[in-house]
């Protein structure tokens, strides 16, 4: 794949990603106005956090142990393969697990039965998705999710407007049950063209794809535990409400991550894998990172003055609660996701086995030093100081792991300046004092109007000046 290809399978990938995602953002909001805050606070942290888990050990280990490009396309399919063990087992630990969350439940007890059908049924076809992204084939999968999420949405709006009062976790999960069979049909018929086997001219696996393998899935563990440890803790810490409040502040927060962000880190891995070219590798990461150091400074400057807005527009019985005061907080937190999932794709996507064991070296001090000074910090802070607590562990812990990324990324190859320019900084400066005099002295219409003008031209300076540093 060269740079024109990638650009073209990035630009398709965000452009068709980011269009249904967005369908499905307007089509969840109004699907919140049918749920209270505790009840979304258990769909949140505990019925996705047991569906993401299994989804993360997965893409994290065998996963990206595929992407390997030392394997032949038959030896990354055959360890493909291993992911349905794999994700059976995590199946069955992450459903002994969570059956002692509101055991009484009979609502949340079938929607954790339905969510594990639903993880069984996509770990039937993963090793199939995984090929398929090998293969570069990133249309059909853009089309797949892009699908599956159309469909998984309405069926959530069109069950909670009947059944929102009993049973809104059941619909949460029939719903997810839904995305899951469009997956499971969308990639079971290649089966028959793409298994597991053996040919005369090469092993079944090879040593350093079970190398790569073992480095990798002890690694999927250690994320695991820095990336979801925090929802585990606020299943444990906060209230309902309160994890209700901080579930729609992260699915406003995140959703440029996974509209943006995500096709690109998916885009990338399979660019990364297959092309050893520094002089390539630098240009690409290069532009990446720098369009995503736009927002380190866009961000900042309008988020913060308009968290409060928003939601008394989209949803005013959320507007009062902890969510208004958790989302300016992720004009920081963003940004860092952004260059930790790129810097990452590029690690495992280039490192040998012994550089990814001495990455999860380091993961696995970042948490020893993390997650007991959050315990300590939330059991030595009144209640109303845990939100914030665990939006800034999220976002140093993002730091480090990007910090720790970037600097291999340097020592590879030579990486030019990302910074924005002083004249994109000095206007984002000026638009944040703008909108920020305007929300304490002008009407909601006039507060909007001003930071829509103010956005637009920053927009536009960006853009402008986006690849000024990569062209000659």
């Amino acid at each position: 794949m060269n740079i024109g290809s990638y650009s073209k399978s990035v630009a398709l990938s965000t452009i068709l990603a980011g269009s249904i995602k967005v369908f499905n953002f307007i089509i969840n909001q109004s699907s919140l106005s049918y749920v209270d805050p505790a009840s979304l606070g258990s769909y949140s942290y505990k019925l996705e956090l047991s569906y993401t888990s299994i989804q993360q050990l997965s893409k994290d280990s065998v996963g990206l142990a595929c992407l390997n490009g030392h394997l032949t396309s038959q030896q990354s399919l055959n360890i493909a393969f291993i992911s349905i063990p794999l994700n059976v087992i995590t199946i069955l630990i992450t459903r002994l697990f969570f059956i002692g969350y509101n055991g009484v439940e009979s609502d949340f007890n079938t929607a954790l039965n339905l969510y594990s059908l639903s993880s069984l049924l996509e770990a039937l076809i993963e090793p199939l998705k995984f090929h398929s992204i090998r293969r570069a084939n990133l249309n059909k999968k853009s089309f797949i999710d892009c699908l599956a999420f159309a469909i998984k949405s309405i069926a959530t709006l069109a069950l909670l407007t009947r059944h929102s009062t009993q049973h809104p976790l059941t619909c949460y999960a029939i719903a997810q049950l839904s995305y899951s069979f469009i997956q499971f049909a969308g990639y079971i018929t290649e089966i028959f063209s793409f298994y597991p086997q053996r040919l005369h001219t090469e092993p079944f696996l090879s040593r350093s794809s079970l190398l790569s393998l073992r480095a990798l899935s002890t690694q999927a563990l250690i994320k695991l535990a820095l990336t979801q440890g925090d929802k585990f803790i606020i299943s444990s810490h906060l209230s309902p409400s309160d994890q209700g409040a901080f579930a729609l502040a992260d699915n406003y927060g995140s959703i440029l991550a996974r509209i943006v962000f995500l096709p690109i880190e998916e885009t990338s891995r399979v660019y990364f894998s297959n092309n050893k070219a520094p002089q390539s590798l630098a240009t690409v990461l290069g532009v990446v990172l720098h369009a995503y150091s736009l927002l380190l400074v866009i961000l900042p400057a309008f988020l913060p003055n308009y968290v409060q807005s928003i939601l008394q527009i989209l949803l005013p019985r959320y507007a009062n609660s902890n969510a208004s005061s958790i989302l300016p907080h992720y004009s920081l937190y963003i940004p860092l996701m952004a260059f930790n999932g790129i810097l990452e794709s590029f690690l495992h996507s280039t490192a040998s086995s012994a550089q990814i064991d001495k990455h999860s070296k380091f993961l696995t001090l970042i948490s020893f030093l993390l997650m007991p000074s959050i315990y300590l910090a939330l059991s030595y802070t009144p209640p109303s100081t845990h939100s914030l607590i665990i939006v800034y562990s999220n976002i140093a812990n993002l730091g480090l792991r990007g910090a720790y990324a970037y600097k291999y990324a340097s020592r590879t190859m030579r990486m030019s300046n990302i910074s924005p320019s002083k004249s994109v900084a000095l206007a984002c400066v000026a638009a944040g004092v703008i909108t920020r005099f305007t929300l304490f002295n002008c009407s909601l219409v006039s507060h909007m109007v001003t930071g829509g003008t103010n956005s637009s031209t920053d927009i536009q300076r960006n853009v402008s000046g986006l690849f000024q540093p990569y062209t000659k």
